[in-house]
């Protein structure tokens, strides 16, 4: 009994190990059955949509373009006001010192005249002793000719000239030029005397003092005109041809505008022409040099009370006005890809790439020829990833036009 006991308690066991085993194996393949046969999805391929781009209708129109550089500002006359008689310095203006100003022919200085008059009375007097002597010269002469007619003899040309005394008149009548020419020159030194000045100026620098002797030639004073200032500009060569030049090839001047943001603010600006192309080109640039004219630059005159004063020697930034371009697009910097390509969205919404002439430049547009575009299309103005020609395109309206 117990031998069958044990026996049957042994099977058991088996059998429920089998049991577990079988059960086990099939989970096994139940679940690897439910992973290699679950559903899938069927995945749909993705529509390719064309790019969307911004784009501006290009509309050609005239368009005016300046010339953008620095100047240096100049004086148009600059003089030494030099001494032309010597003497004691015994009278100066009140406007006389360093940025004093003064009207054309305004007494600046005046030299001690007492010897200048001495000397013109004087001379004064040699010419009427001159011309007294001359007078009495000239009775001696119808004295001579009298005598010489009741003699009534016939002699050579050469003593009938002494007989007459032609040579006594000769030196008679050129004692009394030379006479009245020295006192021409002693009116002549008397007046330059009085030191005025010989234009609208300005004192740059004063050299002499009240009591100050002078002598001829000495240095008293330079002054600057003040009608007019220059500034002295350069410019790329290859922009001469743009700008009006008086006399060459152009009876017109280019106007110019002038301003120092940092000293007149960013809206303060002056106005003036272009004056003359100066010969050769800038030693360190290579560039062509021109002389810009810009009257009454001191504002003295009412018309220009309010406008600022120019000061010499300063950096000014000037927009030199340009022959206008006709019939031009003017293309904003951005748009422009790969130094003179553009890209365009043809009427059939396709990426035309066009490459392009560029007739003028500036820091925010490009200005190229009326014929670059056609009827139809629109200029791009935002990128493209990769960019392919005849590629299909989205266009977002800009309703801003190409104009300047």
């Amino acid at each position: 009994m117990d031998e069958k006991k044990s026996s049957g308690k042994g099977l058991g066991w088996i059998a429920r190990i089998i049991l577990i085993v079988i059960i086990l194996a099939l989970s096994i393949a139940g679940a690897s059955y439910m992973l290699t046969h679950r559903p899938k999805a069927k995945r749909k391929p993705r529509a390719v949509q064309p790019p969307l781009v911004k784009t501006m209708k290009a509309i050609p129109a005239d368009h005016r373009v300046t010339i953008q550089t620095l100047g240096t500002i100049v004086p148009s006359q600059k003089v030494d006001l030099a001494a032309r008689v010597s003497g004691e310095i015994i009278y100066q203006s009140p406007h006389f010192f360093p940025g004093g100003h003064f009207a054309a022919h305004d007494l600046i200085l005046e030299i001690d005249p007492l010897d200048y008059e001495l000397a013109l009375e004087q001379r004064q007097s040699d010419v009427a002793k001159a011309s007294n002597d001359l007078k009495l010269e000239m009775g001696k002469q119808s004295i001579a000719r009298r005598e010489y007619d009741l003699l009534g003899e016939t002699i050579e040309k050469q003593e009938e000239e002494l007989v007459l005394r032609a040579p006594q008149l000769k030196a008679s009548r050129a004692a009394l030029k030379a006479a009245q020419a020295s006192l021409e020159q002693a009116r002549l030194n008397l007046e330059r005397t009085r030191i005025a000045a010989p234009f609208n100026a300005l004192v740059d620098e004063k050299n002499v003092a009240l009591g100050s002797q002078v002598s001829v030639g000495s240095t008293l004073a330079t002054l600057i005109d003040t009608d007019e200032y220059w500034i002295e500009a350069s410019v790329p060569l290859d922009r001469l041809g743009s700008i009006k030049i008086p006399g060459k090839k152009s009876e017109n001047a280019s106007a110019v505008r002038i301003s120092h943001p940092t000293a007149w603010g960013e809206n303060a600006f002056r106005t003036g022409v272009v004056k003359s192309l100066l010969p050769g080109v800038d030693t360190e640039s290579r560039m062509a040099r021109l002389l810009i004219s810009v009257k009454d630059p001191l504002c003295l005159l009412k018309s220009c009370h309010d406008l600022p004063q120019l000061t010499l020697n300063t950096y000014v930034r000037l927009e030199i006005e340009a022959t206008p371009l006709h019939s031009a697009y003017a293309v904003p910097r951005p748009a422009l890809h790969e130094g003179n390509h553009i890209w365009v969205m043809t009427e059939h919404k396709t990426l035309d790439i066009k490459q392009v002439d560029i007739l003028w430049e500036d820091e925010e547009k490009i200005y190229i020829p009326g014929g670059s575009m056609t009827q139809g299309e629109h200029l791009i103005t935002s990128d493209i990833a990769a960019p392919v020609q005849a590629m299909q395109l989205r266009r977002q309206e800009n309703t801003m036009g190409l104009q300047h």
